[in-house]
């Protein structure tokens, strides 16, 4: 399997878990749709029941413990949204930190940090369009992954202050704060 094939998977995937976030999926629900779209995949095909089995799990380790943590029974949602920035910022941050050099947007977007924050679903889009607002950085595949839109206009690929004006609107249309 080479990177590209890898890149398809994960855009394939990544929303699945997003929809835990508004959807009243299990955790069981979610993993078994995990091992359908993995079973479905071409780009799997030619992997060993085993092997998918293993991939299954290593995306489950890297998407799935974030996503059931939020809200947190007992807490109330002032004190989840509070807990869901800061570990927000702190997967910005290793992200930043960690890919700074790397010139290649794929690459960026493949780094755990970043997959956990796509995996923190629907309620990291404020965050994220604040971010990109104030700052704008590669968080279009997140975004895209995470909404299944791309307001992104043909025209303003590869300029990243449009491609961020373009999400921001977008927020301020479908009714996100921040």
């Amino acid at each position: 399997m080479n990177h590209d094939d890898l890149v398809k998977i994960l855009e394939s995937i990544v929303p699945i878990y997003a929809l835990n976030k508004s959807s009243t999926l299990t955790a069981e629900e979610l993993a078994n749709e995990l091992i359908n779209a993995v079973d479905q995949s071409e780009e799997l095909s030619n992997l060993s029941k085993e092997e998918k089995q293993r991939f299954c799990q290593k995306m489950n380790d890297l998407l799935m413990p974030n996503f059931l943590e939020f809200p947190s029974k007992g807490k109330n949602v002032l004190e989840s949204q509070v807990e869901l920035e800061a570990e927000f910022k702190k997967f910005a941050e290793e992200w930043r930190v960690e890919t700074g050099m790397l010139s290649l947007v794929t690459q960026k977007s493949m780094h755990p940090a970043y997959q956990r924050i796509i995996g923190m679903g629907q309620p990291v889009i404020p965050l994220i369009l604040r971010d990109l607002e104030q700052k704008p950085d590669h968080w279009f595949w997140a975004l895209r992954a995470i909404t299944g839109d791309n307001p992104v206009k043909p025209e303003q690929r590869g300029r990243r202050s449009q491609m961020a004006q373009a999400w921001i609107q977008w927020g301020k249309e479908h009714g996100y704060e921040w």
